[in-house]
């Protein structure tokens, strides 16, 4: 089951990153492109706002300038340790903050995801489920049975 986190990440001035990360594999299927990789992007923006390069970076952490611009390119997920080691010497303190989830018996994740779709894109998405049941519903369906091995 997919989980909706939240994450702040403060530094020593008054910017301030927020990152909020939901998977939702039925709505990727319907954009053209794949959304920026969340902790990537976070840990560009707080690069940037320190004004430090990857190479720089690199060195203050000990992690290699090509992980990090895989991480920031969304090639690979950094663990919390890599990722708040990253922050941290950037100036920024990594925190997670944890909020309870609403009251209805459906998917919270698809629906916070589905709340920050447009109209046109909760279309896209409708037609990509309807698409998917009219290919399930034109495919026969057969029980796996015993299977026999025949010598020729």
């Amino acid at each position: 089951m997919a989980s909706c986190r939240s994450s702040r990440f403060l530094g020593s001035t008054a910017s301030a990153f927020s990152v909020n990360v939901s998977v939702m594999p039925s709505l990727q299927e319907t954009r053209s492109a794949p959304p920026p990789p969340a902790l990537g992007k976070a840990l560009r923006d707080a690069r940037h706002a320190a004004g430090v390069s990857q190479r720089q970076l690199a060195i203050r952490t000990g992690i290699a300038a090509p992980a990090i611009s895989r991480i920031e390119n969304g090639h690979e997920s950094p663990s919390f340790e890599r990722f708040a080691a990253c922050l941290t010497a950037l100036g920024f303190e990594p925190a997670i903050e944890l909020r309870a989830l609403g009251g209805s018996e459906a998917d919270p994740t698809h629906l916070a995801a589905e709340a920050l779709l447009t109209p046109s894109e909760r279309l896209a998405s409708l037609f990509a489920w309807m698409r998917f049941g009219d290919r399930l519903a034109r495919t026969a369906l057969q029980p796996l049975g015993e299977r026999r091995i025949e010598d020729a």
